[in-house]
């Protein structure tokens, strides 16, 4: 075998081992979307937003090819913190419904989602408040201040904490 061969020969070696790499990358990305999918329909939306996640992360890799997963997954991401949100309120887990709720607006804002964003604001306002109404109930009274204080902070117009 002559010095060109080889040449050839090596370089369509790595061609096929790079084309195999990107289809690997790529049907990773894919794979990693699906079971994000699979977690919200499970209403398991730490593993959802975690496996987005990921595949975001192996979709940047990809390129140009991966961009419609990097896009349908940082869609999905607030939208789950928002509905995490919701989970913890319901669970009278208020603290860390608000930390949800956080995340839905530092999410929103950097994924362009600004329904989530304005709705995760509203939301936020009416914890503290009920937050507020728990201390004050149990004598409280600095407390119950601080968390009115706080729904004032997010929405100046939020009557309620005024009274």
């Amino acid at each position: 075998m002559n010095f060109n061969n080889m040449k050839n020969l090596v370089v369509l070696l790595i061609s096929v081992f790079a084309l195999s790499a990107f289809a690997q990358d790529i049907n990773q990305a894919g794979d990693l979307f699906n079971e994000g999918n699979q977690a919200v329909k499970n209403n398991k939306f730490e593993v959802a937003i975690e496996k987005y996640t990921e595949a975001m992360e192996v979709a940047e890799k990809v390129g140009p090819e991966g961009e419609m997963i990097v896009i349908n997954a940082q869609s999905q991401i607030p939208q789950l913190y928002y509905k995490l949100g919701v989970t913890d309120f319901k669970s009278k887990k208020i603290d860390k419904a608000i930390t949800e709720f956080e995340n839905a607006i530092e999410y929103g804002k950097k994924y362009n989602d600004p329904g989530t964003v304005e709705k995760a604001k509203a939301t936020i306002p009416k914890l503290y408040y009920s937050k507020g109404a728990t201390a004050y109930k149990n004598k409280k009274y600095e407390d119950a201040l601080s968390n009115y204080q706080k729904a004032v902070d997010y929405n100046p117009e939020y009557s309620r904490a005024y009274y």
